[in-house]
């Protein structure tokens, strides 16, 4: 098997992917030793990373699973080089343990990292999983060496979980990561639900700046919601939302850009512009997004506008390359800069070889 897994790391690095020797060591020693797996059950996950630290809940998942000592536990793992320290586990691990180390608090991997800041919805799964109060779970977390979120309302219960879980990627949302438009909006049935999450994640330490208007107009209640035409998804909260979006969420509600864009900064949400640029009427900037490409629910792609478009467009228009570029630019779809791009392609083209 070590063979196989020396071919896999050759292939992966034939098509660019930094494998290290370190990391095939560890996967090649994996096949003879289940605790250098982050996950026995699901191997296709790969290995503990000989760079980082082992986190006190795999050692204690393997204590508890194969019914040795932690202390056992470390000093396989320090065999392999790994950097191994028991710190304030109990020699002994128990379920409770195994859960409460748990990032997703289920017993089972992701594990915390104790280096960085408590997800205020692990306590709660905790709470949960457990049966136990808040304060009793901030205990036992600050006895294994893990610290609490900060901050942690008092009135905090598993009711908020739904605000706190990160429904996109699986996992707990953290006030110091990036919030999405998504982690607003989904499972959002109404702007009560909509504030609601607002408030209760401010009393977590999230910065959010939205603000649902105490008296919402029905743009409103089209805009800011889980199946909104705008498609705010995958936009981070902190960022404007490009003119592009507004534009398809246009032509799909039959409104003006600039009406959509001024909703939202009565919602304090920051659109990339106001209005279309001077001189760029609402049909032709839907024919320049290529709006006609895009489903309902889909965002402009970066990715559908190479040179080609660009060169037939500025044709079309009876203007150049850089000149669209510059309007797309404009419109909220980031597409790099044209001589840039024909660089890169000419030096992508094979030469003859001289003589």
């Amino acid at each position: 098997m070590s063979g196989t897994v020396a071919k896999t790391a050759e292939f992966l690095r034939d098509f660019g992917y930094q494998v290290s020797d370190d990391v095939v060591t560890m996967c090649q020693a994996a096949e003879t030793d289940e605790l250098l797996w982050l996950n026995p059950k699901k191997v296709t996950d790969g290995c503990l990373d000989p760079g980082i630290p082992v986190p006190p809940g795999h050692m204690a998942s393997a204590g508890l699973r194969l019914g040795i000592s932690v202390s056992e536990v470390c000093r396989r793992l320090a065999a392999h080089g790994l950097d191994a320290e028991s710190g304030r586990l109990p020699d002994r691990a128990t379920t409770e343990v195994v859960v409460l180390l748990s990032a997703n608090g289920d017993g089972k991997p992701p594990w915390l990292d104790p280096t960085k800041p408590t997800p205020p919805g692990h306590v709660l799964h905790a709470v949960k999983e457990l049966g136990l109060d808040s304060a009793d779970v901030l205990a036992k977390l600050a006895a294994l060496g893990i610290g609490p979120p900060e901050p942690f309302p008092a009135d905090a219960t598993s009711d908020d979980l739904w605000v706190l879980h990160d429904y996109i990627f699986g996992e707990c949302l953290s006030p110091g990561r990036r919030l999405l438009y998504g982690n607003l909006f989904d499972s959002v049935r109404n702007l009560d639900d909509l504030r609601l999450r607002v408030r209760r994640l401010r009393a977590y330490g999230f910065d959010v700046a939205l603000e649902v208007p105490r008296r919402p107009t029905s743009l409103d209640r089209e805009i800011l919601c889980e199946n909104s035409p705008l498609n705010l998804w995958s936009i981070p909260t902190n960022e404007p939302v490009p003119f592009s979006h507004i534009l398809l969420a246009a032509g799909r509600l039959g409104e003006r850009p600039a009406t959509i864009a001024k909703r939202l900064r009565a919602c304090n949400i920051e659109p990339s512009r106001d209005n279309l640029p001077i001189g760029l009427v609402f049909s032709e900037a839907l024919r320049l997004i290529r709006a006609e490409k895009w489903n309902d629910g889909d965002a402009p792609d970066v990715a559908a506008f190479p040179l080609q478009y660009l060169h037939d467009t500025a044709l079309r228009r009876g203007s150049n390359i850089r000149r669209i570029a510059a309007l797309l630019n404009d419109l909220g779809i980031p597409v790099p800069d044209p001589a840039s791009s024909i660089r890169a392609a000419l030096a992508r083209v094979p030469r003859p070889h001289s003589g």
